[in-house]
């Protein structure tokens, strides 16, 4: 096959348009078969769970490296409408809660656990000491693990308007477990990674971006107000094992915040 023009880039990932369809093609590190065929099982796991999702067309192949074929979706990500009209984000918080509340309404039995993934992710981090690395899987463990369907990596960027309703994408980090670990990975999001910009831009984006995850939670414990007591050690694991993932400049930041938490 030969995919068309880029419309999206990703860490892991970048989206040509292919046809009236839209051609997912890892990068090479996460281009095995075994990722691909990860991702198709969770993505159709979570759409037969009742997940807004696109739908899954094929896998194919390009460059020596497959993809999968998904249908294209007509509008922008929610990230991009927040950044065009800032204005907006209180309505686009509001609107991020309740679709991750109406995720965390599914169950998807026979997918990997939440619990199972962080832990595997703090054990085998070699930038946790031995201490930090027993207090966070200590808490871990006595945490509930809960069934619900959980997205692993909900945020503004990887939602998608599609005629006018809110599409969750990419599904490769989905698991089932307590939603509450789901709410305290994209509270992290919101609050740990950096924004590219400095000066006077960098702090209005970081009001904005503050200002949003309030809404975001104040509407998700509206909807679904059992156990917001958990959310803070929730986030004592959620940051343990976001260091597996080597975002460049968040380190320090990380073992910093986990050694006041975990002292």
């Amino acid at each position: 096959m030969q995919p068309g023009e880029i419309i999206g880039r990703g860490r892991t990932a970048d989206i040509y348009k292919y046809g009236p369809w839209a051609f997912k093609w890892l990068h090479a590190p996460f281009a095995g078969n075994a990722e691909v065929f990860n991702e198709v099982v969770k993505a159709l796991a979570a759409s037969r769970a009742g997940a807004r999702s696109p739908q899954i067309i094929a896998v194919l192949e390009h460059g020596g490296r497959p993809g999968i074929l998904f249908e294209r979706l007509s509008g922008p990500a929610m990230l991009d409408v927040i950044m065009s009209k800032w204005w907006q984000v209180g309505r686009l918080g509001r609107q991020l809660a309740e679709l991750h509340a109406s995720l965390h309404a599914a169950s998807v039995p026979g997918l990997d656990t939440m619990h199972q993934r962080l832990q595997r992710a703090i054990e085998r981090n070699p930038r946790l000491d031995a201490q930090l690395k027993s207090g966070a899987l200590g808490v871990l463990e006595r945490m509930p693990q809960g069934s619900s369907l959980c997205h692993g990596d909900f945020h503004p960027g990887n939602v998608m308007f599609h005629h006018g309703q809110a599409m969750v994408v990419d599904w490769v980090d989905a698991s089932q477990g307590n939603p509450l670990a789901d709410v305290a990975r994209t509270q992290m999001l919101f609050l740990i990674p950096r924004l590219p910009l400095d000066g006077l831009m960098l702090a209005i984006l970081q009001r904005l971006r503050g200002y949003m995850l309030n809404v975001y939670l104040r509407e998700y414990f509206r909807l679904r107000p059992e156990g917001r007591e958990q959310l803070d050690d929730w986030m004592t694991v959620i940051l343990a094992a976001r260091l597996a993932e080597r975002v460049e400049g968040e380190e320090e930041l990380l073992l910093a915040e986990l050694r006041k938490r975990l002292s």
